[in-house]
């Protein structure tokens, strides 16, 4: 009873628990380790050898840094020791688990430019490109950057995001102008307003910042005529 409460005391967070569970269901097979099984956010280890052929070393590595009893010839671990498992087992099979991260993100891109159907027992219907992109940013990308930091990849600063940001914009920006010439050519109205809303509707760093202005009044508010070939 002593040893089961002393590893019962750590917990993993959500994005912990997620990033856990993906290195377990592609590198570690069930009658190897067994995550959850005995006690909370713990793993059950019940083959040290095999174990220590996907650690690529001593498990001692890690009995030194975390709880943990020994039950006949099983491991019981605490939270801490299935951290540590998780990131030891990415770090000797980066490969696999980076093929893995790239191909869910490969999907997801797909996602968040064109939306998906959803049809489970939760929700049903069609998901638009801005809820997939919410989606991945709150939940799928901190479960991948973990993933690649245990990897020994290191996490992309928010500077570095910044920046690539920027050459995006910029790169998009010349194959918008590009396309725009291409319409022109054809139909040159339609091509001057592309341009328009192209530059008009730009989210700039001010739209960002949550601003509250006083109601207008009515004389204040503008009007937008749209004419029968769509310009305005």
């Amino acid at each position: 009873m002593v040893n089961w409460e002393r590893i019962e005391g750590g917990r993993l967070d959500s994005v912990e628990e997620s990033a856990v569970l993906d290195v377990f269901q592609l590198l570690i097979p069930d009658d190897v380790a067994i995550y959850y099984e005995s006690t909370r956010y713990g793993t059950t280890i019940l083959d040290r050898h095999a174990m220590e052929e996907l650690l690529q070393r001593p498990l001692t590595c890690v009995l030194e840094r975390a709880e943990w009893f020994e039950q006949g010839s099983v491991v019981e671990l605490s939270a801490e020791g299935t951290l540590l498992i998780a990131e030891c087992v990415c770090a000797a099979n980066s490969f696999v688990v980076l093929e893995h991260v790239m191909s869910k993100e490969a999907e997801i891109r797909e996602n968040c430019k064109r939306g998906r159907d959803v049809d489970n027992p939760f929700e049903k219907g069609f998901s638009p490109p801005e809820r997939e992109y919410e989606i991945y940013r709150r939940f799928d990308r901190p479960v991948h950057e973990l993933l690649r930091n245990w990897c020994g990849h290191r996490a992309v600063s928010t500077s570095e995001r910044l920046l690539a940001a920027e050459a995006e914009v910029r790169r998009l920006d010349i194959l918008v102008a590009k396309s725009i010439d291409v319409v022109r050519e054809h139909d040159p109205n339609r091509a001057d307003w592309l341009d328009r809303e192209h530059d008009d509707e730009r989210i700039r760093p001010e739209a960002i910042r949550p601003v509250i202005d006083r109601p207008l009044e009515p004389q204040e508010i503008p009007v937008r005529a749209r004419f029968r070939d769509g310009s305005y």
